[in-house]
């Protein structure tokens, strides 16, 4: 997600969008993680639109199925999405005429059982393999576009972290009113961040300095101690739910960013 972690929570317009440098698929062949409990959660659920093959998925349990990925668990680039993208394409019938709203809260409704709280939209971009804009009215439209200007890059704290408790540390901060008038003021950055994206313009490195600055009061608990005085000094913004795992850096694109502390991947 380039814009709009937590406060997407109170419909803030969030644009996400897919990583081809990152992937996963079943495997019989190698378990990397146990996902039984996962297993028996979606065995739990009632579905709207569209149902959960039991047969096929106590069957492929039996056989050993497992998740193989590249992608970093708890660093915020979605693995859990990744995952609940290809459970819902393998395990649910009549998915093909579904609605992109209906699909999202499907989705949702899997994913959190990994975070509590989801917003579906992680889950959404892996299966559409489509970039997103979530409007703050909730209409969702499918983006496919790239900037000639601007390019991100991930930066890699080495600190895996689980979002589940960094969502209720959010939402217990969310009470405090000034902290929701904070909130607001993100929201309207993350709109205009969104619109400069789009645009292709040159203001978009101006205000994602001005979002990178309201991250690191607002979510200065969610900023790792090694990464605050570098977190200041490129004007990151959280990837994810922060805590660890990828920050996210905003540069030229005929820039080649560098922080000698810490590996970057660059996402075209």
């Amino acid at each position: 997600m380039l814009f709009g972690e937590y406060a997407v929570i109170h419909g803030s317009p969030a644009l996400a969008i897919p990583c081809q440098k990152f992937f996963g698929q079943f495997s019989k062949e190698k378990i990397e993680y146990d996902l039984q409990e996962f297993w028996d959660y979606l065995k739990t659920l009632e579905f709207e639109h569209t149902s959960l093959n039991i047969e096929k998925l106590e069957q492929d349990i039996k056989e050993g199925i497992s998740f193989e990925t590249n992608i970093a668990i708890g660093y915020g680039l979605g693995s859990s999405g990744a995952l609940c993208a290809a459970v819902f394409d393998r395990y649910f019938e009549n998915t093909i005429r579904l609605e992109i709203h209906v699909l999202k809260n499907i989705l949702a409704q899997i994913e959190s059982f990994f975070h509590g709280q989801s917003s579906g939209m992680d889950p959404l971009v892996s299966f559409l393999q489509s970039g997103i804009l979530k409007h703050k009215n909730g209409n969702m439209e499918l983006i496919n576009k790239s900037s000639k200007k601007w390019k991100f890059y991930l930066v890699d704290t080495g600190i895996p972290r689980s979002t589940e408790p960094l969502v209720k540390l959010y939402m217990e901060k969310y009470k405090d009113k000034s902290y929701q008038n904070e909130v607001n003021q993100l929201i309207v950055l993350n709109k205009i961040c969104i619109e400069n994206y789009l645009k292709d313009s040159e203001d978009l490195g101006e205000n994602f300095s001005k979002l990178s600055k309201l991250e690191s009061v607002l979510f200065n608990d969610m900023i790792p101690e090694n990464m605050k005085e570098i977190y200041g000094q490129k004007g990151l913004k959280l990837c994810g739910a922060g805590g660890g795992g990828y920050f996210l850096g905003l540069c030229k694109k005929e820039e080649t960013p560098s922080i000698e502390e810490f590996p970057l991947i660059i996402i075209d």
